[in-house]
């Protein structure tokens, strides 16, 4: 059994999205905050065809690459295609990170888990007050699946190379392709589907793990390890100092690092420095009587 601590990441990109940009930082920084740890790096064929200029130093940052003679529908179909399947790629425990989180502190304790999977709760909110977007109620809905009791977050999750593991991602990978020809894409309702069918065992991380700012729900984590921002509407959006880094690789192919020091050391990841929900969210104390005055006057 491969022994090492690895995490995995997943990419299908080509040179006009900001994908591979994306996967450059976050690696960048599993690598700047987490030396201890490797990294593989799942693309399929045409993705690394594409990889040209500053976008093949991507290449450069990562310890194993596995290339994959796929392509589906489209760029995200492909990307939940080898998602959905990924145990079957990889040797060994292994961290899978989205390109679009960003490690800013050490992994290494997530590994000490020993369930079969692990992952945050979905909108970093527990069991009790989550509420399912119309989008993914429908999937449960037309599928005739059950509303899990505890819903999760795929984007960053602890998986472990045993038999029940690789049975679940078999059913997984079936469970996606079946509500796929319904038009219904997302991987995370077939993912729970396949948690239920298979009885997994999953250990539910604290949202400093996978610390979803993209969302702006107002929770947060005080010790942040994980900024997860968001792939959506990406181009229009600069909400988080993230957007701004990735786009500005584009233009300046190099990591803004002193912005991303600063976000780090503020432990504020938002462009709106305004908002007393945020700071209150993660920790800024000292921050609310000013902005409190200021709201006022």
């Amino acid at each position: 059994m491969n022994t090492l601590k690895k995490v995995v990441y997943v990419l299908v990109s080509n040179h006009d999205d900001y994908y591979t940009e994306m996967a450059i930082l976050s690696i960048t920084c599993v690598k700047r905050y987490s030396p201890n740890l490797i990294v593989e790096l799942v693309m399929n064929q045409r993705t690394f065809d594409s990889l040209k200029g500053y976008r093949k130093t991507l290449l450069d940052v990562v310890d194993e690459l596995h290339v994959i003679d796929l392509f589906e529908k489209n760029n995200a179909f492909t990307s939940r295609f080898i998602k959905t399947q990924l145990r079957s790629f990889i040797i060994g425990d292994y961290l899978y990170v989205d390109i679009d989180a960003v490690p800013i502190a050490s992994l290494d304790n997530i590994f000490l888990c020993k369930n079969d999977l692990a992952m945050a709760h979905d909108h970093n909110v527990p069991p009790e007050k989550f509420i399912y977007h119309d989008y993914e109620r429908e999937i449960f809905d037309k599928m005739g699946w059950e509303l899990p009791k505890k819903y999760f977050n795929s984007g960053v999750m602890l998986v472990k190379d045993n038999a029940r593991v690789h049975s679940f991602f078999n059913t997984w990978h079936e469970l996606w392709q079946q509500n796929s020809q319904f038009g219904l894409h997302k991987d995370q309702p077939p993912m729970h589907e396949a948690i239920r069918q298979c009885n997994i065992s999953v250990y539910s991380l604290g949202p400093e793990c996978n610390m979803l700012i993209g969302l702006q729900t107002g929770y947060g984590a005080k010790k942040a390890k994980v900024y997860h921002y968001s792939t959506i509407r990406f181009e229009t959006r600069d909400d988080t100092y993230f957007h701004k880094i990735v786009k500005s690789m584009k233009s300046e192919e190099k990591i803004d690092f002193d912005l991303l020091e600063k976000v780090i050391k503020n432990k504020y990841p938002w462009t709106n420095d305004n908002s007393l929900r945020l700071n209150l969210a993660v920790g800024n104390y000292h921050k609310l009587p000013k902005l409190i005055i200021k709201k006022l006057f």
